[in-house]
C-alpha cells in the first residue's frame, strides 16, 4: 500500500500540471502575438505536460528513484525562478507562486520518512517467500 504521503504527492504534481495550463490560458495573447504558431505553443505545452504526468506516475505508481530526483530538481528550479522573478500580484504571478510552491511540497513529501521507506521496501513484496532451513 502506497503511503498518504505518495498519495497526497500524485495529487499536488497533477495539480501543479493543470495550474500550468491556466498559467497558460492567462498569458494567452502575448504567447500567441508577435508570430508565434498556435499549435506550436500548444505542441510545447502539450510534451512538457505529458513528461511531467509521466514523472509524476514514475514516481508514485513506479517507485523511481530516478524519476525522484529529476523531480526534486525540477522543484529546486521552480524555488530558485521564483526567488529570481519576484512576486507579481497580477493573476498570472498568483498562479505561478501556487503552482511553484506546490511543486517544491511536492517534492518536499518525497523525502518523508514513509515515502523513503516506501521507496526502499520496493521489490520485497514481490519477492516469492523462500524455505529455510
Amino acid at each position: 500500500m502506497r503511503p498518504a504521503a505518495i498519495e497526497w504527492f500524485e495529487k499536488i504534481a497533477i495539480a501543479t500540471i493543470l495550474l500550468g495550463f491556466v498559467n497558460l490560458g492567462l498569458t494567452w495573447p502575448e504567447v500567441t502575438q508577435g508570430g508565434t504558431q498556435t499549435a506550436y505553443v500548444v505542441t510545447i505545452a502539450v510534451v512538457i505536460s505529458g513528461a511531467m504526468l509521466a514523472l509524476a506516475l514514475l514516481i508514485s505508481r513506479g517507485r523511481n528513484s530516478v524519476a525522484k530526483w529529476i523531480f526534486a530538481i525540477f522543484a529546486a528550479s521552480a524555488l530558485f525562478s521564483l526567488f529570481w522573478s519576484g512576486v507579481s500580484f497580477e493573476p498570472v504571478g498568483i498562479v505561478s507562486v501556487i503552482r511553484d510552491l506546490a511543486t517544491v511540497i511536492a517534492a518536499a513529501l518525497l523525502f518523508t520518512p514513509s515515502v523513503r521507506k516506501w521507496f526502499n521496501d520496493r521489490g520485497v513484496a514481490n519477492q516469492a517467500p523462500t524455505m529455510t532451513r
